[in-house]
């Protein structure tokens, strides 16, 4: 019997070895976890941006908004192959014509709200070539949602406060949309109290909503 009991404690202790290590693993992986889940909550709270909303959204007039719209302005231009309706609050447009692009501008000057549309294309002098859409509608870093206008592909981004760095310009809606070489885009900046900016962002879809190609 005596002769047995160094077999019987050498078994134990190896027995004994796998268990530690296994014990050892299963810590050494909740650690693990719990520094990746602290790692991934930390970036969550320090990024400037927030997540993206990738969902599309495709603006298209629905009873209501059509009959919202019945008293406002109609713009057409032939030349640049668009119409669309706006607030009547807004003046006429200006024109300015630029080197690679048109640009018309309606404002109101009392709430200082503007709508501006862009016809051209956007040349990127560090790239040596033209914009996408989508590029144009990139903002720092901050992916728009793609969505399609009047059936062709269009990107669409709101700017808030909380993605501005200082000095911070006024909120803003922005829709680039692709037709050809040319990139129509739609630009409608808001005024900084966020009440108002609830109404505001229906009224830009509205108008979004009226966009239309002549051909």
């Amino acid at each position: 019997m005596r002769r047995g009991l160094p077999f019987e404690a050498s078994a134990k202790e190896g027995f004994a070895l796998p268990l530690i290590l296994a014990i050892v693993a299963i810590f050494l992986a909740v650690v693990g976890v719990i520094i990746y889940v602290g790692v991934v909550i930390y970036l969550q709270s320090t990024s400037h941006f927030k997540p993206q909303h990738q969902s599309p959204v495709i603006p298209t007039p629905t009873t209501s908004s059509i009959n919202e719209t019945a008293d406002w302005k109609f713009y057409q231009n032939s030349k640049l192959g668009f119409s669309i309706k706006y607030p009547k609050e807004l003046s006429e447009p200006t024109e300015s014509i630029l080197s690679t692009s048109t640009v018309l501008e309606f404002l109101n000057a009392e709430s200082r709200v503007q709508l501006s549309i862009s016809v051209g294309v956007v040349y990127d002098q560090s790239k040596q070539r033209e914009l996408s859409y989508k590029e144009i509608a990139t903002i720092d870093g901050k992916q728009p949602d793609l969505i399609t206008v009047d059936d062709q592909p269009a990107a669409y981004i709101k700017i808030r406060d909380e993605d501005l760095i200082p000095p911070k310009p006024n909120p803003f809606n922005e829709v680039a949309i692709q037709k050809g070489r040319n990139v129509y885009t739609i630009y409608f900046s808001l005024s900084n109290d966020l009440k108002k900016q609830e109404n505001e962002q229906i009224i830009f879809d509205q108008i979004l909503s009226t966009f239309q190609f002549l051909d």
